[in-house]
């Protein structure tokens, strides 16, 4: 089983419970490892923006400062 680079997690900072499972996943490459990590980081970037500006609706500010 391929298992994460040590210093591609460590170089990333990367939360011990992620690296734990991206230890057990068998990815092919670091590449691609880090190509998953970029992907959930962007997907919750995005999860926040949405929070955001359904916070900005419910308030009724829809022009924030």
């Amino acid at each position: 089983m391929k298992t994460c680079d040590p210093d591609l997690c460590m170089s990333l900072k990367l939360p011990s419970k992620l690296w734990y499972v991206m230890r057990k996943v068998d990815w092919a490459t670091p590449t691609q490892t880090a190509s998953k990590v970029t992907e959930m980081s962007l997907a919750q970037a995005d999860l926040r923006d949405q929070k955001r500006v359904l916070s900005y609706i419910t308030k009724g500010d829809l022009c924030p400062d």
